[in-house]
């Protein structure tokens, strides 16, 4: 089409058509600048820049306020400090401006646009934006409060634009669009013609005389395309993009621009646009008049003070030094809530993290009160299927062999890896059920070494903080731990390995050795730091007291069947075999025992070692060793009500200190600019 143009002028007539081919069907105020080049309308008014200019009046007009009475400044100063925030919160609303005029959902429906006499749904519409607004900043949501605003504004200036408001000789803004309390003019009926017939692209005084008349004038938008369809005799919106306009009657009255091609009253665009910029202002006055100068300046990210970032960890384990700097970022906050200095932050954030290890996934308020009820409910119902699974095995397998259940194979490795083997292959598909068994028994395996990694990496940690707390240390502590386990274990996997392994797996990890240690862990929790200290502490994590059934097992039932289990464990011992048939030499027992006191003997050890190393007689030190930390048993409340005072008053005298300091600094200034002067 555009072949043998060589002119400047063909040039830009051809790329004007290519830009008219490809524009949506719908015009208002022309949308940005570059359409203001490919129409050559250059001296037309943009809804982003009426947009743009307005807020930048009133966020001035705003600071001013709220600077006379501190200091005089400059308006230039203002308007440099107003950052990189301010101008991307403006871009924000511009834009959603513009877009009005291009996406799918509001380009062709009259109602953003006054057109096709829809006034009512329109004006209505606004309200809804206005509210929308208003509600939004005083929520903070001030994302989504920029871009009702924006959207608010599009129609608005398409108003004055799109309608006779201007041909009637109004020199103010149309205030019952937004308040239903003023006075309002009617909007022309249905039936009632409003144009008269224009052939030519400028229409002069195509309205008709009542349309615009002094004493009763009448309300009218132009119709654009082709939905809702146009009525004989109303008014089109006109311009070479709108297709009603050949229907009678012919011509438009839009100004959205100074192009008689796009703008049949082009002649009026200034003065529409003087209109839509004075509405726009007035509804940002009114905006700042309902929510505040402050909400209004944070709605355009205006002079919004530095963040001040307090990032905890809230490990489980570091408790003490946990509530500490909470209370202290609590003191810090409030202090500079209090001064009056400028450059102190505003806005404070808190980014907790956990250290991946067990309970400290957990937040401090977390229900551990039901999860244990649902835990042990879970637990018993998994051993009651799982029963089901092995005895029903088992009871294939001696049906098969034709031999007692109790002689088919032993508890330990050879039911997993012998006896369970043997009963897969005999199933249908044996190939799919023992692929599925031996990922059952990796994944159990991963399971078991994941909790117990952690349960050593958390000690380890809690004993060395200053050695393993640095960034990487973890994770080079954990490879070498795992490293070694890994080497420790090549034997387990030689012809003789599952001999070593029932070794280990008989005397290390056998049940003696959990109930010794239950029986001293719950005489520490349920005698030594008490259960009703425990309780109190459920109870202000949960906001609920656990059932005093739990105290009475804490301090006497699981104690005492603890105790019981493990003197009748001891009681019923027998030698270990494998298989059946090998029996052990001797001094494989003596080695099954030294691992089984290196894994129970560590308590009492540790206890006698402390009773011998701390200080004052023998009963004391007893007597301190069976005291729990005064402060483990306040509750978080406590804790802060207590320690909050004094960490307050120790920030508030550190941040006057810094006052003092500076005014001290500027005093010796000033006296040192005097003894040069003399």
């Amino acid at each position: 089409m555009c072949e043998g143009m060589s002119s400047w002028t063909l040039t830009h007539q051809c790329a004007l058509l290519l830009f008219i081919h490809f524009m949506p069907i719908c015009l208002a105020f022309l949308p940005n600048f570059w359409s203001r080049v490919l129409t050559l309308s250059w001296d037309s008014y943009t809804h982003q820049y009426m947009t743009e200019q307005a807020i930048l009046n009133i966020t001035m007009e705003t600071l001013s306020g709220m600077k006379q009475h501190q200091h005089d400044v400059d308006n230039e100063e203002l308007y440099t400090g107003l950052g990189r925030g301010f101008w991307h919160a403006v871009g924000e609303v511009a834009s959603a401006n513009a877009a009005m005029d291009f996406l799918s959902s509001t380009c062709s429906d009259p109602v953003y646009h006054f057109d096709s006499e829809r006034v009512e749904g329109a004006t209505q519409m606004l309200r809804e934006f206005w509210g929308q607004t208003i509600l939004l900043t005083k929520a903070k949501e001030y994302q989504g409060a920029r871009h009702i605003l924006g959207q608010l504004f599009h129609s608005l200036q398409d108003f004055y634009s799109h309608s006779n408001w201007v041909e009637m000789g109004q020199q103010e803004v149309y205030l019952h669009l937004l308040h239903p309390e003023e006075p309002s003019v009617p909007v022309a009926s249905a039936d009632t013609p409003t144009c008269a017939e224009c052939y030519r692209f400028s229409c002069y005084s195509n309205l008709l005389e009542k349309m615009i008349s002094q004493t009763e004038p009448l309300l009218t938008t132009g119709y654009f395309s082709t939905y809702p369809a146009k009525p004989t005799g109303k008014c089109s919106h006109g311009g070479i993009l709108d297709s009603s306009r050949h229907q009678g009657a012919e011509g438009g009255i839009n100004k959205d621009s100074t192009s008689p091609l796009f703008s049949p009253h082009h002649y009026l665009h200034k003065e529409a646009a003087h209109l839509a910029t004075t509405a726009t202002l007035r509804v940002l006055q009114d905006l700042r008049d309902a929510v505040g100068p402050k909400s209004f300046l944070r709605l355009f990210s205006v002079q919004q003070p530095p963040a001040l970032v307090f990032v905890m960890d809230t490990t489980g384990s570091m408790f003490e030094e946990i509530t500490a700097a909470r209370l202290r970022a609590l003191s810090i906050i409030q202090a500079r809530e209090k001064s009056q200095r400028t450059s102190l932050p505003g806005t404070f954030i808190l980014v907790p993290f956990h250290d991946p290890v067990l309970a400290s996934y957990n937040k401090y308020n977390n229900n551990c009160y039901r999860d244990s009820l649902w835990l042990c409910l879970l637990n018993s119902c998994t051993s009651f299927v799982a029963g089901f699974a092995v005895f029903s095995v088992l009871g294939f397998m001696a049906q098969e062999q034709g031999v007692p259940i109790a002689e088919v194979a032993e508890s330990g490795p050879g039911l997993a890896f012998i006896a369970y083997p043997q009963a897969v292959a005999m199933m249908p598909l044996p190939q799919f059920w023992a692929v599925c068994f031996f990922i059952m028994i990796i994944l159990l395996g991963l399971d078991t070494q994941f909790v117990s990694l952690e349960a050593i990496m958390t000690s380890v940690m809690d004993l060395f903080p200053m050695i393993l707390r640095r960034p990487g240390r973890r994770e080079i502590f954990l490879l070498l731990l795992c490293l070694t386990c890994f080497l420790g274990q090549f034997i387990m996997v030689t012809e003789g390995g599952m001999y070593v392994f029932q070794l280990f797996d008989y005397y290390a990890c056998n049940g003696a050795c959990v109930l010794f240690l239950s029986v001293f862990e719950s005489l520490a929790m349920g005698w030594i730091f008490g259960a009703e200290r425990m309780f109190d502490i459920i109870e202000d994590m949960t906001k609920s007291r656990p059932n005093y059934m739990f105290m009475l097992c804490w301090k006497y039932l699981t104690p005492l069947v603890s105790l019981v289990s493990f003197v009748i464990s001891l009681v019923e011992y027998t030698p270990l075999t494998f298989n059946r048939w090998y029996v052990y030499p001797d001094w494989a027992y003596a080695l099954g025992w030294l691992l089984a006191l290196s894994s129970i003997v560590l308590v009492p050890g540790w206890a006698l070692g402390q009773l011998f190393a701390g200080k004052g007689s023998l009963k004391q030190r007893w007597h301190h060793l069976c005291s729990p930390d005064k402060e483990l048993s306040l509750t978080c409340k406590q804790r802060a009500e207590m320690k909050e005072t004094v960490l307050t008053t120790e920030m508030e005298d550190l941040v006057r200190t810094d006052t003092d300091e500076h005014e001290n600094g500027k005093k010796e200034k000033i006296l040192k600019e005097k003894c040069l002067y003399l």
